[in-house]
């Protein structure tokens, strides 16, 4: 982290934030009150080099760059241009960070513990750790491009002014293709724990004495309740700010998966059933020659990879936060990203201990009565069941507006160039949400074209973009201290490497090897 502080603009920032207070609620905020841009000195020679790499806009009184000597904080604005005015609620970096976490945390948390299972925790936790710290690394760089850029809340607007135009299409076709396959497994995922699928029962059977077959076991009302119950209601306000509840009761439910988990490690470890933790890659969980082994273990990568993706929601969040300034969004991420290692970590080596080796793709499926009693008695089984399966879909339920809200801007983007208002946005909200449903219910096997989406949209949401906008934010610093420079082109290159990775490895395991009893775990592999 000690290359955040050397940051040239991030330097200029802490100075001037220093000058004001020494805390965070005297900080000089980068938005003002009434969410109106402060005028940037605009007028040395450096500001007109920069306003003039930027194109329209770019520069000038309302850009935002701060110059070197100037102890006038800049400004990152309310919302980009084209999009709506409303009025904003303030929000804390507590607030901020539950909503963060929420969106990180998603239904990927069941597939780390068998990518831990393969790759060892030296391997699999080192990956996190990296992934960990390159988010972190991204939520950075995007606020940096909303600064140099002056004006842009939007991650889309960010890449257009920075990278161009046709990288923004770019992003925002995969911002809508991405959201979307998130939003249909959802849906399904949805399905599956209430209304079981093959091979195994569903919650509402299991706690109501019903049989396959039966109405408990009906995929479409089950999936139906949840979507028209829970998530049209969550997806309906404007603003990830209105989520504060519910991201909290996500958070509580994953809390509660994390607690059983740890319950689980106890009681194996008094009863002397607890198991060995794998420290280096398991060469039974591979098979073939040397080159398909090697390609497996890579294809692993995006479980890791993608387990942090939140970069498509991270500006959503920074508009509702107030003051805005930089150190506060460094703060916010860095805590984010710390709680939600940490839950992955519990979940991924508690359940090796708990469990053993060789776990199953989705590690839910071993949270069943008749496999937690010998290791906690039949009530406790029963109870602990029931709590990480409503859980888990809570955890899933309330994930939903963290993507549809840039599922929606961007779509309105391509459709328009604007984010749409009025009818226009619920017809698209519920429309969008409908055919999700649609798809969920009535399509046969999806996973490898959706994992072929994940493969190739999400590395470039997650690691190509913001590794763009931070080459770009670093050679706009032109006479800077040069370490500064180097830190921030390092990391965004080895950004480019690891979205090429996952990219490449995602593809070819879609392509080579998947086959169809590999369905859950690429679905889990996506989220």
């Amino acid at each position: 982290m000690a290359g955040l502080q050397s940051h040239p603009i991030r330097s200029h920032l802490n100075r001037a934030e220093a000058n004001a207070s020494s805390d965070d609620e005297g900080s000089q905020p980068l938005l003002s009150d009434g969410g109106t841009p402060r005028a940037a000195d605009g007028g040395s020679p450096r500001a007109a080099r920069r306003a003039s790499r930027l194109g329209p806009g770019g520069g000038g009184s309302g850009g935002g760059v701060l110059e070197p000597g100037s102890n006038t904080t800049p400004l990152l604005p309310l919302v980009s241009d084209g999009s709506p005015s409303f009025a904003v609620p303030a929000t804390s970096i507590l607030v901020s960070v539950v909503i963060l976490s929420k969106t990180i945390i998603g239904a990927g948390a069941a597939a780390l513990p068998r990518a831990f299972d393969m790759l060892g925790l030296t391997c699999a936790g080192g990956g996190l750790l990296l992934v960990a710290y390159m988010t972190h690394f991204t939520n950075e760089a995007l606020a940096l491009g909303t600064l140099v850029t002056g004006r842009h809340m939007s991650f889309s607007e960010v890449v257009r002014e920075l990278v161009g135009k046709k990288g923004s299409l770019l992003l925002l076709l995969s911002l809508v293709c991405r959201c979307a396959g998130l939003m249909i497994i959802y849906v399904i995922i949805s399905a599956d724990v209430l209304a079981g699928h093959v091979g195994a029962s569903g919650l509402v059977c299991d706690l109501l004495g019903g049989e396959a077959g039966d109405w408990c076991s009906n995929r479409e009302l089950a999936a139906g309740v949840v979507v028209l119950c829970f998530m049209a209601p969550l997806i309906t306000p404007r603003r990830l700010s209105s989520t504060v509840v519910t991201s909290w009761i996500g958070m509580v439910a994953v809390g509660t998966w994390v607690v059983v988990t740890l319950v689980l490690v106890a009681a194996a470890l008094a009863k002397g059933q607890a198991h060995a933790i794998h420290w280096l890659p398991d060469p039974g969980a591979f098979s073939g020659g040397a080159a398909e082994v090697a390609t497996r273990i890579v294809a692993v990568l995006p479980v890791l990879a993608t387990a942090y993706t939140c970069q498509m929601t991270i500006h959503h969040i920074l508009r509702d936060m107030q003051p805005l300034t930089q150190s506060r969004v460094k703060k916010m991420s860095a805590a984010a990203i710390l709680l939600c290692t940490l839950v992955f970590l519990s979940i991924a080596v508690g359940s090796q201990v708990a469990f053993g080796p060789h776990l199953p793709a989705d590690i839910l499926t071993l949270f069943n009565a008749e496999r937690l009693e010998p290791l906690v008695g039949r009530s406790l089984a029963q109870l602990f069941y029931v709590l990480v399966r409503l859980g888990f879909l809570c955890s899933i339920i309330t994930i939903a507006p963290s993507q549809m809200a840039p599922y929606r801007e961007s779509f309105s983007r391509l459709l328009v160039g604007r984010e749409l208002s009025g009818g226009a946005y619920y017809l698209l909200s519920y429309g969008s949400l409908a055919a999700f449903y649609a798809i969920a219910m009535n399509s046969g096997s999806i996973w490898v074209p959706i994992q072929f989406v994940g493969a190739t949209a999400g590395a470039l949401i997650a690691f190509i973009f913001p590794a763009l906008v931070a080459l770009k934010a670093a050679a706009l610093s032109e006479g800077e201290p040069l370490a500064a420079v180097r830190y921030w082109r390092w990391n965004a290159w080895a950004l480019i490497v690891v979205g090429v990775l996952q990219a490449a490895a995602g593809i070819t395991a879609c392509l080579f090897l998947s086959d169809d009893s590999q369905s859950n775990s690429l679905a889990a592999d996506l989220l």
